[in-house]
């Protein structure tokens, strides 16, 4: 809930919601904790008695609080929830970490002897605490430029290596702390060049277009459409009217589609650039951008703009495609 809020204050520029959190994060600090620092899980009275903090805190709850106090200071910048979330990072470290294996031991190393420690790793409704603590460890380190802490996070991602190969869906917030440590691994210290990747050869006439489509609101049972295509050079699309009849049948042509099932509409098609082939033959076509107009009857159901077309360029003509846009 303390990071809840410090999330929801931080976007939505409400104060009131930053000091909500930051009042009971300042009450768990303040009165959940002990002389060392170290977390209570309970605060709680029995009738006609004073409340108190009892309990021994599992890692649960330091992996969620300083996930909380972290949040926190994203919001306000303060550097004591940074501070905080230091202190309760080493104490988690210090009495529920193992040393050797990575990971975080469930509880504590001083609390009651129990028949084996367990490291809990599966994600159920709430993320488990070693998966948020690896998350809290690579954001402190990020914050605090420690590395230290994030070596402890790879060692505890690597504790669960075998869980996340063989179970990954058991482990989403692992798996976002794996994601967010490649992230930063990924990060070079200076940018590389760009490099435009190689074109891939087209292989219908499709290939060479891309669509958007843009759609009215319904305005007396009309819906009225734009559709935008770019035809990638050295390419071209026959224009509609092509202006020449042996070329009828490999024109530009839309239609729509409402629901599934095709519906009347009044399309506009642009002039088309008029170009003579070798043979001396007249025709128009479509190059670069462009834009084709059109109006239907609104219905219900999904839209879809369906372009019948044919790219051809020098000497080449790739084979005829429809091009469906929703």
């Amino acid at each position: 809930m303390i990071a809840g809020y410090a999330t929801a204050g931080r976007v939505f520029k409400e104060k009131a919601w930053t000091d909500a959190a930051a009042a009971a994060a300042e009450f768990v600090l303040t009165k959940m904790r002990d002389k060392d620092g170290r977390l209570f899980r309970l605060y709680a009275a029995a009738p006609g008695e004073k409340p108190s903090a009892k309990g021994a805190a599992f890692i649960d709850d330091y992996a969620y609080l300083i996930h909380g106090l972290l949040s926190l200071h994203d919001a306000t910048g303060d550097k004591k929830w940074l501070d905080a979330a230091k202190q309760l990072t080493d104490l988690a470290v210090k009495w529920h970490g193992d040393g050797q294996r990575g990971g975080f031991y469930f509880t504590a190393s001083d609390a009651e002897k129990l028949f084996a420690r367990a490291k809990d790793s599966y994600d159920g409704v709430q993320p488990s605490g070693n998966s948020q603590m690896a998350r809290n460890l690579l954001r402190l380190s990020s914050k605090t430029k420690d590395d230290a802490y994030r070596d402890r996070g790879i060692r505890t991602i690597k504790a669960f290596s075998l869980a996340l190969r063989t179970n990954p869906t058991g482990m989403p917030t692992m798996l976002r702390a794996l994601d967010e440590l490649l992230d930063l691994a990924g990060e070079p210290d200076e940018p590389a060049p760009k490099v435009d990747p190689a074109p891939k050869k087209p292989k219908e006439s499709a290939d060479t277009v891309s669509a958007k489509l843009a759609l009215d609101a319904p305005k007396d049972g009309k819906r009225s459409f734009t559709l935008t295509l770019t035809v990638a050079e050295p390419w071209h699309l026959y224009a509609n009217p092509v202006g020449l009849d042996t070329l009828a049948e490999s024109q530009t042509e839309v239609s729509v589609y409402v629901g599934g099932k095709k519906v009347e509409a009044a399309v506009e098609y642009p002039k088309g650039k008029e170009i003579t082939d070798s043979t001396g033959a007249k025709y128009k076509v479509y190059e670069g951008t462009v834009k084709v107009a059109g109006r239907f009857a609104a219905g219900e159901g999904e839209v879809e703009v369906r372009v019948k077309l044919c790219a051809c360029k020098e000497g080449l003509c790739l084979p005829p495609s429809v091009l469906k846009v929703k």
